[in-house]
């Protein structure tokens, strides 16, 4: 199988949605691209659970529990970025809504 090429390298992606899904599905297809990327859910475990398959494959990933339909929720998710605790950030911000659904 051919490796994805690096065309999102140097990028960080806020990734609401991101438990299952197309939310998860982007933040993989991101990853596998370069992506440094911090992912946002109201699923603890789920969310988690994408972050660490990402890390795994050597991807960079950290997960914030939130709800995308919460101002305050995606602001603290957004100023993780700027945060020196956000080692990955590039200044060069790649925002992805992965969905909400009911």
């Amino acid at each position: 199988m051919t490796q994805p090429d690096q065309r999102l390298a140097g990028r960080t992606g806020l990734i609401t949605g991101a438990a299952s899904g197309i939310g998860a599905a982007g933040a993989d297809l991101f990853a596998a691209h370069g992506a440094a990327l911090v992912l946002l859910d109201t699923d603890r475990a789920g969310g988690q659970r994408v972050a660490d398959a990402i890390t795994a494959r050597g991807g960079r990933a950290v997960f914030h529990a939130g709800d995308a339909a919460s101002p305050d929720d995606v602001a603290r998710a957004a100023l993780f970025l700027s945060c020196a605790e956000s080692s990955f950030t590039t200044g060069t911000p790649l925002l992805v809504d992965g969905g909400v659904t009911a």
